[in-house]
C-alpha cells in the first residue's frame, strides 16, 4: 500500500475546493463560491486564481469595494485565462 504525503493530500483538497467553487459558480450559488474561494485563500493566501475567482465572484454580487482591488489578479495570470465578469441576471 502506497503513502500518501501530506503535500499530496493538500494539493488533491485544494483541487476539489476550486472545483467546488467553480460548480457552485457556474450555478449562480455566488455565496456558497464566495465562502469556498475565501477558504482556500486561507490555505494559499497569494494564489492569483482564486483572488482572481472570488474577485468575479464579489463583483457578480455587487460588492464592488471589496471585488475590484481583488480583480488586479487578473494581472498576475496572463491574457488568457482572463474572463470579464459578467453582471448577475435574475
Amino acid at each position: 500500500m502506497s503513502e500518501v504525503s501530506d503535500e499530496d493530500l493538500a494539493r488533491h483538497s485544494l483541487r476539489s475546493l476550486f472545483q467546488a467553487a467553480a460548480t457552485a459558480s457556474r450555478e449562480n450559488r455566488d455565496e456558497e463560491a464566495e465562502e469556498i474561494y475565501r477558504r482556500i485563500l486561507t490555505y494559499v493566501p497569494g494564489d492569483p486564481v482564486a483572488r482572481y475567482n472570488l474577485a468575479t465572484t464579489l463583483l457578480r454580487q455587487g460588492k464592488y469595494e471589496e471585488g475590484w482591488p481583488l480583480y488586479e489578479a487578473r494581472a498576475e495570470l496572463g491574457t488568457a485565462s482572463v474572463v470579464k465578469p459578467v453582471a448577475k441576471t435574475a
